[in-house]
């Protein structure tokens, strides 16, 4: 009958069937051992069990568990996620906004500082501090984007980039040193212009918000 070492590893005794490779196999699985992975969705096609834990590389090397599910450990990190769409504008070298954003919860965590907000191309954030932003657009067309900004509700801008590409892919970065967003329901509206015409399908978004202090 096999034993179970302190450290959780199952090995087999003298007096066990000799079978190396089932042997290997099974003291590997019990050896929970840290789990790198780059993303969710490798952290998520683990094979699972409660206890195994995986450092996620892609959250600053943050340390997960699963239990009935993935979860930070202990994590203090405050970080927000929104997903949306073009707002519809089909009309070429015309600024546009995205649909009514919404928070991805999955990628949220601790995340009661910042809201999406009723409104269109808009999130809101309730807690003062300053705050990493990361806009994302993705086109399954060749939109030419030139343009994007964040701006405050006044229209002033908080942060604006160029872009001379038509990539897929396409981002801008609130400064590396983060944005100071002052407290009492400030929202931040998101904006885009694009060389050619678009439609709701060929555009998408995704906002990324980190609270680094306060």
């Amino acid at each position: 009958m096999p034993q179970l070492l302190d450290n959780g590893i199952q090995v087999p005794i003298n007096g066990d069937a000799y079978n190396l490779a089932a042997d290997l196999q099974t003291m590997g699985n019990k050896a929970n051992v840290v789990t790198v992975c780059a993303s969710a969705a490798a952290m998520n096609a683990l094979t699972t069990f409660s206890g195994r834990m995986c450092v996620r590389t892609d959250l600053g090397n943050e340390l997960w568990t699963y239990t009935t599910s993935w979860a930070p450990v202990q994590s203090t990190r405050q970080h927000a996620e929104f997903t949306g769409t073009s707002d519809g504008t089909t009309t070429a070298n015309a600024a546009w906004q995205f649909n009514v954003l919404t928070k991805d919860t999955s990628n949220s965590f601790n995340d009661s500082f910042v809201t999406a907000s009723a409104l269109k191309s808009r999130i809101t954030f309730t807690v003062a501090g300053v705050y990493l932003i990361h806009v994302k657009v993705a086109s399954s067309a060749n939109p030419g984007i030139s343009f994007a900004s964040v701006k405050d509700t006044t229209n002033t801008y908080v942060h604006a980039d160029n872009s001379n590409g038509n990539g897929t892919v396409w981002g801008i970065t609130v400064t590396a040193g983060g944005v100071y967003i002052p407290a009492g329901g400030t929202d931040i509206l998101f904006g885009l212009q694009t060389g050619n015409s678009v439609t709701a399908a060929q555009l998408t978004v995704r906002i990324l918000v980190t609270k680094l202090s306060d």
